[in-house]
C-alpha cells in the first residue's frame, strides 16, 4: 500500500469542482495527471456536466475513501473504490458525482483524450476498446480490478508534489502500460457493474473464511451467482490474477502469518487446506523461496 502522505504543492488548486481540490499537471497534449485529496465529514453528491466535447478515457487509482459516478438512468457508472483501479470512458456527462463520508479522499487520475491514448495503444488496440464501449450511455466502465503491487510503486512516484514533470510523463505513461497490459476489454467489459463486483468481493470473502476447503471455480461461481466464463474473466479483470492464483496467494500469506506466530508446520498445512504437510512444504518454498520451518 502506498505510505506517507503527499503535501499539496503551490499548483494545488480548485479545479474540479466547487468542493474539490486537485493537483493538476498536463504531461502532453491531451494527457493530464490530476490528484485529488479532499475530505468529507458528510455524504457529499456534486453534479457532473460536460456536453459537446470529444470523448475522454480516464484511469482512476482509488488510494483512500470512496465515491461513485452515478449517470442520469440513475445508475452506478462508474465506482471508484480504495485500492482499486478503474479505467472509463466519458461523453456528454450528465450526471452526478457522489462521496461517502470519509476523514480522507485520495485519488490519483490519467485523462486521455481519444487522439492522444491512440498515440499511446496504437490503432488496433483502440479500435477493440472502441467496440467494447456501452451504447446509449454518457459512461462506459472499460475495466475494474483491484490495485497490483508494481502500480502501487509507480503512483508512489506520482503522488510526490514537486516532481520534474519529464520524470512523471514517463512514469504515467508506465503505469498506463502496465494497467492496460493484458487487459484489452473483454466483449461484456462494458456489462461489469455493481452486482458484479459484489458478487466477486465475496467470492473472495468465500476464500478467505474457508481456505481450509478445496474450493473449486464451479463452487465459487455458483455461490456468488455467476457462469463459470463470467466468474473467471470478471475475478482476473477485478482482482488482476486468476481465482487460483489469489486462492493459492491467500492460503501462504496466512500460513506465513502462523508460522511467523510460532505455529507448527503440519498444523500450518491442515489449517489453509493441504492433507499432507510435505505438499504444503513444497508450496510453500515454490512460493515464498524458503522452507516453512525457515519462517
Amino acid at each position: 500500500m502506498i505510505k506517507g502522505e503527499a503535501h499539496p504543492g503551490p499548483d494545488w488548486r480548485d479545479r474540479v469542482g466547487p468542493n474539490l481540490k486537485a493537483r493538476i499537471v498536463c504531461l502532453d497534449e491531451g494527457f493530464s495527471l490530476i490528484h485529488l485529496r479532499q475530505r468529507f465529514p458528510a455524504p457529499y453528491a456534486e453534479p457532473q456536466r460536460r456536453e459537446g466535447g470529444a470523448r475522454l478515457y480516464v484511469i482512476t487509482f482509488g488510494l483512500s475513501g470512496e465515491s461513485a459516478y452515478h449517470s442520469r438512468c440513475g445508475s452506478v457508472s462508474a465506482p471508484f473504490k480504495s485500492g482499486c483501479v478503474t479505467f472509463a470512458s466519458y461523453q456528454d456527462v450528465q450526471g452526478r458525482r457522489q462521496f461517502n463520508a470519509t476523514a480522507n479522499l485520495e485519488q490519483v487520475r490519467l485523462a486521455f483524450t481519444a487522439d492522444r491514448l491512440t498515440q499511446y495503444l496504437g490503432a488496433p488496440r483502440m479500435q477493440r476498446i472502441a467496440h467494447s464501449l456501452c451504447r446509449n450511455t454518457d459512461t462506459s466502465l472499460l475495466l475494474h480490478r483491484r490495485i497490483s503491487e508494481a502500480e502501487y510503486t509507480g503512483l508512489q512516484a506520482l503522488r510526490a508534489p514537486h516532481a520534474d514533470p519529464l520524470s512523471q510523463r514517463i512514469q504515467a505513461l508506465t503505469l498506463l502500460a502496465e494497467t492496460l497490459h493484458q487487459t484489452a476489454p473483454i466483449d461484456d467489459a462494458c456489462d461489469m457493474q455493481a452486482d458484479d463486483i459484489r458478487k466477486l468481493e465475496r467470492a473472495l470473502d468465500l476464500m478467505q473464511s474457508a481456505m481450509e476447503q478445496p474450493l473449486s471455480i464451479a463452487f465459487l461461481s455458483a455461490q456468488v451467482g455467476m457462469s463459470e466464463y463470467r466468474f473467471k474473466t470478471g475475478f482476473r479483470r477485478y482482482f488482476g490474477v486468476s481465482p487460483g492464483r489469489k486462492f493459492l496467494e491467500l492460503k501462504m500469506q496466512r500460513a506465513k502469518a502462523l508460522l511467523q506466530a510460532g505455529k507448527q508446520v503440519a498444523w500450518t498445512a491442515y489449517t489453509v487446506g493441504y492433507r499432507h504437510p510435505e505438499n504444503f512444504s513444497a508450496a510453500f518454498r515454490k512460493y515464498f523461496g524458503y522452507s516453512p520451518k525457515q519462517k
